[in-house]
């Protein structure tokens, strides 16, 4: 019973963290390498509304935009909470050049949290990198608008 108890009052906490922190949009970017790695950046907003926008050597090019359901985004949202993405560091050293970069940028309510060189911080960020890519996946059904 204690034990139940203990985890209902964790699991209180930890939702009301995440609750706490209102996030209007994210963007990651995945950054170039020395060959032919995809160059390209996903802007997810509140009201469900996303934005890709391609560099380089990625299978769509250009800007696409698509309406998502607001739970999908939220649940990407509580995710960055949960993880507590606002506490990273800013900056991760880069310790291979020709890796492709991975970067954060997060806008809460009151205040922006940028996260360079994440693929060399915390494992979780890269499987966050990689939850979103797959939500967010680009298609046919996306809308070029550039």
């Amino acid at each position: 019973m204690k034990k139940l108890l203990l985890l209902l009052c964790m699991l209180f906490f930890v939702t009301a963290y995440a609750q706490k922190k209102s996030i209007n949009k994210v963007s990651m970017h995945r950054t170039a390498c020395f060959g032919k790695c995809p160059t390209y950046s996903i802007e997810i907003n509140k009201n469900g509304s996303v934005t890709y926008t391609s560099v380089r050597f990625a299978k769509f090019e250009g800007i696409y935009t698509k309406k998502f359901s607001i739970d999908k985004v939220k649940n990407i949202f509580l995710q960055i909470n949960l993880l507590k993405l606002d506490t990273c560091q800013n900056e991760y050293e880069q310790i291979i050049a020709d890796l492709p970069g991975l970067n954060f940028n997060i806008d809460y309510t009151n205040a922006k949290k940028q996260i360079v060189n994440a693929h060399f911080g915390p494992k979780f960020l890269k499987r966050l990198a990689m939850n979103i890519d797959k939500e967010f996946s680009i298609d046919s059904t996306w809308e070029k608008i550039k």
